[in-house]
């Protein structure tokens, strides 16, 4: 999308700039059609104005006639003689009468044409002129293309027509527009380079992480991606492959727990809760046999039986509450807290006090579980590192969160490089619940573990 995007703004670029052009080239042109118009107004004007003035001359001096004789005169005349060469060979001059008959071209020797070749009164140049269109105009003459600028000379009744190949003004637009052309192409070439590189650098690895941020918040996969170069898009990425490298760390070390569990639990069954119920297997055996020996059988011999059951019974009832500790229907959240501590009281010989409100309840199971774990962890790094003996549990609701603060006096660590196993399990575990999870400690100072969570799913 990103890409599609991307290429939508560069397509929209290229046309601007594409517009740009021809809108430039448009106002080049028409400027310098205007300045070469003021050019031959001011050079045919000029010109229009010295013949005027030789031919005004002429006749004072000659017959009245003199005109309609003018080309068996021409030699002694010598008009057209004083007719300036434009700036511009490529320009040609044109003198004709009022019908359009050729008296003078600059390009052509008229007097090499026979009558009939002289009539231009025909000619693409001549005819708009006689029809009355003066100024500067267009002709179109297949690929002959050109301007003319025509002038009256009221002396002689003739007729100045200068003629500009359209080619001399569109070269002279190419000269002009060929720097910019070229630079607009140095521009989008290096704009090109410049997309390239920022979809190398930016775009392509952006979404790879967006990719694989979805798969690891969807749980789908977690993906180490390949990042070189240093810049924030790098750092994130690099950062996001750290919290992978965790994740798969943390889910390592959570199997070798649960199978650990396993293997405990098993050995609780096969060596503990076994080997009660082989007791109780061979007593009734020998029961059994009193029985079909006919021998006298006493309540001594049951009540054997009996303990051996009721220690089973209470061996199970362990067992189950190490699998499942948290009785949400019976006993409850903080109930089940509470004979959490008072084990650990018993057995570690710990000060463990927990202040709450008793009617707290948590009526989602895999939050109240989640809680219960981190609770526990957090009391068993508490009595593996801390090196204490007393340790206070604090549950209450306010704002709207449920907070729960476990803290110590004991030793403390370095919250900055202490990363253990303890740790990430209570960092994993919260994260479950969308938990907000804070450890503050210092050196000899004691831990407070303090987590908070919303309290949609509890009832006070």
């Amino acid at each position: 999308m990103k890409k599609l995007l991307f290429s939508y703004i560069l397509a929209i670029f290229f046309v601007v700039i594409s517009a740009y052009l021809l809108y430039s080239k448009f106002i080049i042109f028409h400027s310098l059609l205007n300045y070469e118009e003021e050019k031959i107004a001011i050079y045919t004007k000029t010109l229009v104005s010295g013949l005027n003035s030789y031919i005004k001359i002429i006749k004072k001096t000659s017959s009245p006639d003199f005109l309609n004789n003018y080309q068996t005169q021409k030699d002694k005349y010598q008009i057209f003689n004083t007719i300036t060469e434009p700036e511009n060979l490529e320009w040609q001059l044109l003198l004709v009468n009022k019908r359009g008959y050729l008296m003078y071209h600059s390009h052509i020797q008229v007097n090499a044409l026979a009558d009939k070749e002289r009539d231009y009164s025909s000619n693409p140049s001549v005819n708009p002129v006689l029809l009355g269109k003066w100024g500067l105009t267009e002709v179109k003459d297949n690929e002959n293309n050109r301007y003319i600028y025509s002038e009256f000379l009221s002396e002689a009744d003739w007729i100045l027509i200068v003629q500009i190949p359209k080619r001399i003004i569109i070269n002279q637009v190419n000269k002009i527009m060929m720097p910019q052309v070229l630079f607009v192409i140095f521009f989008l070439v290096s704009l090109l380079i410049i997309t390239v590189l920022m979809a190398n650098i930016f775009i392509n690895p952006l979404e790879k992480l967006t990719s694989s941020l979805k798969k690891f918040g969807q749980n789908k996969g977690h993906e180490i991606i390949e990042i070189s170069g240093k810049n924030e898009i790098a750092e994130a990425i690099n950062a996001f492959n750290n919290m992978v490298l965790d994740r798969k760390q943390l889910e390592k070390d959570i199997l070798e727990i649960s199978e650990q569990e396993q293997k405990r639990i098993g050995l609780e069954l096969h060596d503990d809760l076994g080997q009660i119920l082989t007791g109780i297997s061979l007593r009734i055996v020998h029961l059994k046999s009193q029985l079909e020996n006919k021998k006298k059988i006493t309540s001594v011999n049951f009540n054997e039986i009996l303990i051996f059951l009721e220690e089973a019974i209470k061996k199970t009832r362990l067992i189950a509450k190490g699998l499942c500790p948290v009785t949400l229907y019976d006993e409850g959240f903080i109930n089940s807290i509470n004979e959490l501590i008072n084990n650990f009281n018993n057995t570690f010989n710990l000060n463990i006090i927990l202040e709450s409100n008793e009617s707290i309840k948590i009526t989602d199971n895999i939050v109240a579980l989640n809680l219960f774990y981190v609770i526990k962890e957090a009391i068993n790094n508490a009595l593996k590192h801390s090196k204490t003996k007393n340790i206070k549990i604090n549950i209450y609701a306010k704002n709207g969160f449920l907070n729960i603060i476990i803290s110590d006096d004991g030793v403390g660590f370095n919250t900055l490089q202490k990363t253990g196993m303890g740790l990430k399990i209570l960092s994993y575990r919260s994260g479950l619940i969308n938990g907000k999870l804070q450890i503050k400690s210092k050196k000899n100072k004691g831990t407070e573990i303090i987590l908070s969570i919303d309290n949609n799913c509890i009832i006070i």
